[in-house]
C-alpha cells in the first residue's frame, strides 16, 4: 500500500511540477511569459519565455495571441508577420532599475538557441489592401480576442 501512496504522489509532483508557463507577462514575479518591444512606428519584437514543458505549439499560439493585443492596443486591426516564429540566442534577464521603480528587461545573448523562448517581428497595418493579402491577419478575430 505504502509503494502505491507514495507512487502516486511522485506522479502528482511530477504533473504539477512540470506544467508549461501559462500565458502571462513576463516579470520579476513570473519566470517566464511574454514581452515586447516597439522597432518602429508600427513594427514590434514579440517574445514568448516559456519553460522545458512549454512545446513549440503553445509558444507560438502565445506569440500570435500577444502579436494582436499588441496590434489591438495600438490601434491597428490588422497585423503581418514580417520574421516568423523562431527560437532565439537572446534571452531576457529581469531586472529592477536604479531606484527600484520599474523593472526592466535586459537582453543577454547565449551560445545555442533556447528551445523555451520563441519570438516574431510582425507590422501592424491599418488597412487591408483590396486584394486581401493571404499574409494578413485580422487581430480582431484572433482566438484570444474572443477569450479563448
Amino acid at each position: 500500500m505504502n509503494r502505491i501512496a507514495i507512487s502516486l504522489v511522485a506522479s502528482l509532483v511530477c504533473v504539477l511540477g512540470c506544467r508549461a508557463t501559462p500565458y502571462q507577462r513576463l516579470g520579476t514575479d513570473s519566470p517566464g511569459g511574454y514581452s515586447d518591444k516597439n522597432l518602429g512606428e508600427d513594427m514590434f519584437l514579440i517574445r514568448f519565455a516559456g519553460n522545458a514543458s512549454t512545446n513549440d505549439a503553445t509558444l507560438c499560439r502565445y506569440l500570435y495571441r500577444r502579436a494582436a493585443e499588441v496590434t489591438l492596443k495600438n490601434g491597428y486591426p490588422y497585423f503581418k508577420v514580417v520574421r516568423p516564429p523562431q527560437h532565439t540566442t537572446e534571452v531576457l534577464e529581469i531586472y529592477a532599475n536604479e531606484d527600484q521603480a520599474k523593472e526592466m528587461l535586459r537582453p543577454t545573448r547565449i551560445d545555442q538557441p533556447d528551445p523555451s523562448t520563441m519570438v516574431m517581428t510582425i507590422r501592424c497595418i491599418r488597412q487591408a489592401p483590396e486584394d486581401h493579402d493571404a499574409d494578413l491577419i485580422d487581430a480582431r478575430q484572433c482566438p484570444s480576442q474572443h477569450g479563448q
